[in-house]
């Protein structure tokens, strides 16, 4: 014996009108919505890094701080250490073998670059901490 089943009934919604009423409530917000005028005060913003800034907070992070001086000089920090750009590779090997003698594996590198650095300059410095196998690279970036 078959038995039959009820064919369900399938509801449709008429959506036709829903873009009228979606622009209706656009407009109602646009033109009932006050505007508020710009305050005098000035906001002081902090700035990302300044020379001395090397401490890093997590110590598996090594703190990479590279600037440029007013003579066209790159001055470059990494965690204690400081020299000229030239000698990135020598600071970077100390930083990390510093970071390993204190039982930390350097797990992600986090730049303060100026912003009167060229991207070439920082594409070599990330080159020379890949060497290290140092993977993760945080970028942070304040123009001044």
């Amino acid at each position: 014996m078959k038995i039959k089943k009820k064919q369900r009934e399938q509801l449709e919604f008429n959506t036709t009108a829903l873009p009228d009423i979606i622009f209706m409530l656009l407009f109602f917000f646009m033109v009932t919505t006050v505007m508020q005028k710009p305050s005098d005060k000035k906001v002081i913003l902090p700035k990302a890094f300044t020379e001395k800034a090397t401490e890093r907070t997590n110590p598996k992070e090594l703190s990479i701080n590279l600037i440029a001086l007013e003579d066209g000089e790159q001055k470059l920090f990494v965690n204690q250490f400081e020299g000229g750009f030239e000698r990135a590779d020598v600071l970077l090997a100390k930083a990390v073998s510093q970071m390993k003698e204190d039982q930390f594996l350097p797990e992600k590198a986090v730049l303060r670059i100026d912003a009167n650095i060229k991207m070439s300059t920082v594409n070599e410095l990330k080159t020379s901490i890949q060497k290290h196998n140092i993977q993760k690279v945080e970028y942070i970036h304040r123009k001044e």
